[in-house]
């Protein structure tokens, strides 16, 4: 992509959660009933190929358990299966899973980032909880079209990290369960390139195809 990252933006939580009827509160029991039911179990996600699919697909791998994949078009399918017992459970935005968890329609296990979100600090991660060096996260950044001059992006950078640095805008990002991050054009093509590299593998492995 050469220099046409302006730099990372931030990103928001995945929630791995479940319907409150299965008999699980937390990933270790997760992981030891779908071990129990193996090929029983059905998850549900916005579509083929999102991060919340890859999320569990990367799960079961490191999990060495089998549940199947049931694609929705749209968040609000998946959401709204999982809470109406359609569907096991799934890897929902920590947005929309939080106050769902918080009435009962739904139980939150943990959160697919590397650390706990400060609006939501009670939920630990899923490394927290044995799955080591997991982490999937809705990530967002600002691009320029490639071969926009250097001098452009950097300037550009430099305004948008200020602007993240805020505190009424860390503040509004953090209510809506998203952390800014900022960071350098080099860092964002760094990080693109550890981030392709892990799905494409996990992609590869789960043989999910476009189709």
């Amino acid at each position: 992509m050469g220099r046409s990252g302006h730099g990372g933006f931030g990103a928001g939580a995945l929630a791995l959660s479940v319907h409150p009827g299965l008999p699980v509160t937390n990933v270790k029991e997760f992981i030891d009933y779908a071990g129990l039911h193996r090929g029983e179990l059905n998850y549900g996600s916005p579509g083929v190929g999102g991060p919340h699919h890859l999320a569990m697909e990367l799960f079961k791998q490191i999990a060495k358990i089998d549940i199947r994949h049931v694609p929705y078009r749209g968040s609000a399918g998946a959401t709204q299966d999982v809470v109406g017992g359609h569907v096991a459970g799934g890897f929902l935005s920590l947005s929309i899973a939080a106050p769902l968890g918080r009435n009962g329609s739904l139980r939150i296990l943990g959160v697919a980032s590397k650390e706990r979100v400060r609006t939501d600090a009670d939920l630990p991660t899923l490394a927290e909880q044995g799955i080591a060096g997991f982490e999937a996260e809705l990530w967002m950044g600002l691009f320029a079209p490639a071969g926009t001059l250097h001098e452009i992006i950097e300037r550009y950078s430099k305004v948008v990290n200020e602007i993240m640095r805020e505190p009424h805008v860390v503040e509004l990002a953090a209510n809506q369960g998203v952390v800014t991050r900022g960071g350098t054009p080099e860092q964002l093509a760094e990080f693109l390139v550890r981030d392709i590299a892990t799905w494409q593998r996990v992609v590869k492995e789960a043989g999910i195809t476009a189709e």
